[in-house]
């Protein structure tokens, strides 16, 4: 696109807006089009990368509408970085000096000054702020700056001096203030720029606070690209300047391709370090001691080797010749890091998938593996085989799930299984090696084929004893803090075990079955009511048979969460009034100390949620497991769950559906923000339409369902209910089922990377508040849990689940829409007079070659009707047969437009066939608008 295209582009947006076109032309045509288009090509010239610096060239001209919170005016609105802010309000009527800022690294421009002189010595004609924008003081009272008025806002931030200022980058941000002829002068200098570019680099890059703020589809609409979507919150440092996570990764595989050899990871953090200039964000010190930027590649090149693209095994890192490819590939530190998540997320699904499809016979992988001893091996086919299953599933469902002699499974030509293959307890340290010691031949890379165990062996061997479930270990909290009005925690620590309050249950075997617990929790606690004597039990059975060494527990102690492992199995024990008689052994681990308020999401949901001493966090195990990793120090061996985003939404996308790209983008992010939308408007303006097919674009087309309410739908039809089932005696029992809402909900908390998407239609024609019942409150609380009505335990809606409702307002029904619900949706309205449904029928018409005339025809229909909500939307048009065939009109306006009419006008004294004659209105039609 050339330059004039682009300003032609730019300009065309405006005049959809007369206001901003009035201004935009007052200030073009005085002092502030030609300083600000002087003074950015400085800029780009001296911070910008050559190869980014035309495209950014072009974009400045535009000087489109800016930020997307406010819609004032921008110096600059690119995609991701916004520099300069002028002095717009004043500029108006400005004349000569216009003034403005620019951000610089204060830690690069003060390192490069000459010993003993400031900044100010040596840019006299610049002012210097540390705290942000330029703010002067009088006495000790901060003011804005010259020309703002105490009302006026810049970005959506609050008056300069008044409440915050304006601080993109963090402490290391510097702000240079001057007319823009002297911050053309002082870019020219090579220390200045060299600290401009250092900033601009984190701004392009995405990983300042500000450019979460900024109009990236409005840039990409004039621009013609893809919509980019702005950074997550898990990529922004909350104190300014992220740690850069694409670069250290990339620079840590640089480092092993030019050293080309196996070398201690040590060696290549201590490279890293020499070769990037490190941020104060990224030096900052985290609780284990390590700094962040060493924490993050540690984690970050994990993420690699399960890609492929490294290796890292007995403390010794190297590079893959897929690594080698990857780093000419993917030039770009972000584009690399992406690719590096991409494959991350593909082979975690591929994990959670095999888990899926092979739980039922894992115990027939676990059998097997018993009986491959010290000194032999066997292979993921020999598996597959057993289990008629194929070998790289299998190798996925052992990297997911621990089973005991699983390192000695390989690959079928003997050699070591990939790094994504591998479980976490296997990973870093030498399988090799490891197989030696037990007896395993190697020649070169590979095992010693004599040495292998076929299916047809495993097959033939003895039967061994049943061994338990390794299914991955869950957690538990444990409440002690108030048992019987004493704190047991202190001892638990102290002592290393943990106990449930069980003080007059008598001592059972740890090998209890679930009736004799059952029985026994009746007659110990028959003075007890019957759910004191349910939830006990439960807590019970959980302690003796669900838990197990390997899981982790957690407890809360005042403000803090202690942390441990579970080191033996259940025993009884003499105790003070038996209050802690029943116990198991607990490694507490003294560094695992995490304070309360630092958790979130459905691990805090879970451990404030009411209930007994004994609560199941399994739903949040991964979150624990990160927790200990975290405070212990270790280099996590969890890897973090990924978090599901709405895919971003395309030119072409809006193209398909007909629709303005920013109207789209809008969308996409308003469901990102609430997660719950509802598009409403009058019959025939596609709500239904575009809810499914946007939601199919958004996410993968399995996690898209769609229900529809009416009035006889009930609570156990959306979410779960009890319903009669056949058994195999032919008898009738009710047992509980689950709904579209649970089984989507549960599907998604399965799949954290995976946006889920329920879509509703005709919302408002059910009972909503006996449809939802208490899932209201979880709409708009989503991090916290909540009793549900027929199933026990807490119930939270996992945070990338997504509801999109339709809601036709011309059903009387939309009275039962309560201020409940309307608060926990947004509300987005589809209406024929309105963006973007209004010239939705021109646009279908045009891109077929039809006649204009039939729009013309809705817009006289829709003014002839004069009530706003019983519009007629476009959409009865917008069927093929109305234009092939000679009474295709005809019939739409018999069957489908009168009758609807017909409702609309039923206590009124009109004759709706002759009051809406379709021959008449097409006498009458008004000539075309050009």
């Amino acid at each position: 696109m050339n330059e004039s295209a682009m300003v032609g582009q730019s300009e065309a947006h405006l005049r959809a807006d007369p206001t901003k076109q009035s201004r935009f032309e007052k200030l073009r045509s005085g002092p502030y089009f030609a300083s600000v288009l002087a003074a950015n090509q400085a800029y780009l010239a001296a911070a910008v990368p050559e190869a980014r610096a035309r495209e950014r060239d072009r974009w400045i001209i535009t000087c489109l509408p800016g930020n997307g919170r406010s819609g004032r005016l921008s110096a600059i609105s690119m995609r991701t970085m916004e520099v300069f802010v002028l002095n717009e309000p004043d500029l108006l009527n400005a004349g000569e000096g216009v003034s403005g800022f620019v951000v610089l690294r204060r830690s690069v421009l003060e390192g490069s000054l000459p010993p003993g002189r400031t900044m100010g010595e040596t840019y006299p004609q610049l002012r210097f702020s540390k705290s942000g924008p330029p703010v002067k003081a009088e006495g000790d009272k901060p003011r804005p700056y010259e020309g703002l008025g105490d009302q006026t806002t810049l970005d959506g931030y609050p008056p300069f001096g008044v409440t915050r200022t304006y601080r993109d980058a963090g402490d290391d941000q510097l702000t240079a203030v001057g007319s823009y002829e002297d911050l053309i002068a002082a870019l020219a200098d090579e220390h200045f720029a060299a600290a401009a570019r250092r900033l601009a680099t984190d701004l392009m890059a995405g990983r300042t606070n500000h450019s979460r703020y900024h109009n990236y589809q409005l840039a990409d609409v004039v621009l013609g690209r893809t919509a980019l979507v702005p950074p997550t919150e898990e990529t922004v440092d909350p104190a300014g300047g992220g740690v850069r996570y694409g670069l250290l990764v990339r620079t840590c595989l640089e480092v092993l391709r030019d050293r080309g050899d196996r070398i201690p990871g040590r060696e290549v953090m201590a490279e890293v370090s020499r070769r990037v200039d490190l941020t104060q964000a990224e030096r900052r010190p985290q609780k284990n001691g390590a700094a962040a930027w060493v924490v993050a590649a540690h984690f970050h090149t994990g993420d690699a080797a399960t890609a492929g693209w490294m290796v890292k095994r007995n403390n010794r890192w190297w590079i893959t010749t897929a690594g080698r490819e990857a780093l000419d590939t993917y030039p770009d530190p972000d584009d690399f890091y992406a690719e590096i998540n991409r494959r991350y997320r593909e082979v975690l699904r591929s994990r959670k998938k095999a888990r899926r499809k092979y739980e039922s016979r894992l115990h027939a992988i676990t059998s097997a593996l018993q009986r491959v001893e010290a000194g032999s091996w066997t292979a993921y086919d020999d598996l597959a085989d057993l289990v008629a299953g194929s070998p790289d599933e299998i190798a996925h469902l052992l990297a997911e799930t621990y089973v005991e002699n699983s390192h000695r499974v390989l690959q079928s030509s003997g050699e070591v299984p990939l790094a994504e293959h591998q479980h976490f307890r296997h990973r870093g340290g030498d399988l090799a090696a490891r197989l030696r010691e037990e007896g395993v031949e190697f020649n070169g890379r590979q095992a010693n084929p004599e040495q292998r165990l076929t299916a047809s062996l495993l097959r033939d061997a003895p039967e061994l004893p049943p061994v338990e479930d390794p299914a991955a270990h869950r957690a538990w909290l444990v409440r002690g803090s108030n048992v019987e009005g004493h704190d047991l925690v202190p001892q638990w620590l102290s002592e290393g075990f943990l106990s449930l309050a069980a003080a007059q249950l008598p001592e059972l075997p740890v090998d209890a079955d679930v009736q004799l617990i059952a029985r026994t929790v009746d007659e110990a606690y028959r003075h007890k009511s019957y759910s004191t004597r349910e939830k006990l039990r439960v807590s019970v059975e959980a302690f003796l048979r669900s838990m197990r060494p390997g899981d982790r527990v957690v407890t809360v102690h005042g403000d803090d969460v202690h942390l441990g492992i579970v080191d033996g199995p259940p025993y009884f024990a003499d105790s003070i009034h038996r209050r802690s008689h029943l116990r198991r052994d607990v490694n507490w681990l003294d560094e695992a100390q995490v304070p309360l308020r630092e958790l979130s999401g459905p691990l805090l949901a879970l451990i404030k949620s009411p209930g007994g001493e004994l609560v199941d966090l399994t739903d949040a195990v991964d979150a624990v497991d990160r927790l200990i990793s975290a405070a212990s120090g270790q280099t996590p061996t969890v890897e973090p769950t990924p978090h599901a985003r709405l895919a971003a939404v395309s030119q072409e996308v809006a193209d398909r559906l007909l629709l303005d790209l920013e109207f789209l983008s809008g969308l996409r992010n308003l469901l990102e923000e609430r997660r719950q939308v509802i598009l409403y408007g009058p019959p025939g303006t596609g709500k239904t339409f575009l809810a499914t097919q946007f939601a199919a674009h958004l996410t993968e087309p399995h996690a898209v369902q769609l229900v529809q309410f009416h009035p006889s739908y009930t609570y156990e039809d959306f979410f779960e209910g009890f319903r009669p089932q056949a058994g195999k005696d032919g008898m009738l029992r009710f047992e509980l089922t689950s709904g579209p809402l649970r089984k989507l909900a549960d599907e998604a908390r399965e799949h954290p990377w995976t946006p889920y998407i329920l879509v509703i239609d005709e919302i408002n024609r059910g009972n909503l508040a006996k449809i939802f019942g208490e899932l209201y409150f979880l709409l708009e609380y989503r991090d916290q849990g909540i009793r549900l009505q027929y199933s026990p335990g807490e119930f939270t809606l996992p945070p990338n689940l997504y509801v999109i409702g339709t809601m036709n307002t011309a059903d009387r029904s939309i009275a039962a829409v309560d201020v409940a619900m309307r608060r926990r949706f947004a509300f987005v309205e589809l209406h024929p007079s309105k963006p973007p449904i209004k010239g939705l029928l021109r646009r279908w018409l045009d891109e077929r070659g039809e006649d204009r005339i039939y729009a013309r025809l809705l817009d006289a229909l829709n003014d002839r009707i004069g009530e706003h909500e019983l519009a007629i939307g476009p959409s009865y048009f917008m069927r093929p047969f109305v234009y092939a065939d000679p009474y295709g009109l005809d019939r739409v306006w018999e069957h489908d437009i009168l009758p609807l009419l017909q409702d609309h006008h039923y206590a009124d004294d009109i004759d709706v066939v002759q009051h809406y004659d379709v021959d008449e209105l097409l006498r009458t039609l008004p000539p075309e608008q050009p």
